[in-house]
């Protein structure tokens, strides 16, 4: 897998867990269990849209995918 995929996969992952960290932590105050809850809906939900955003972006080279030049 080239660098560049990997490093954009990265950085989005990194960007929207901070984000969601933020989220959960100021809107919620002492309720822990709801706060469990929503990690554990988060992550699976970060990594998706972390997925989708990186393959959207990436060029047919960076996924492996074989171009016909006709």
């Amino acid at each position: 897998m080239p660098k560049n995929f990997v490093i954009r996969f990265a950085s989005v992952l990194f960007t929207i867990l901070i984000i969601a960290a933020l989220v959960i932590h100021f809107t919620l105050a002492d309720t822990s269990r709801l706060i469990v809850l929503l990690w554990i809906y988060t992550v699976p939900l970060s990594l998706g849209i972390t997925a989708f955003i990186s393959i959207i972006f990436a060029k047919d080279s960076e996924l492996g995918i074989p171009t016909s030049n006709q």
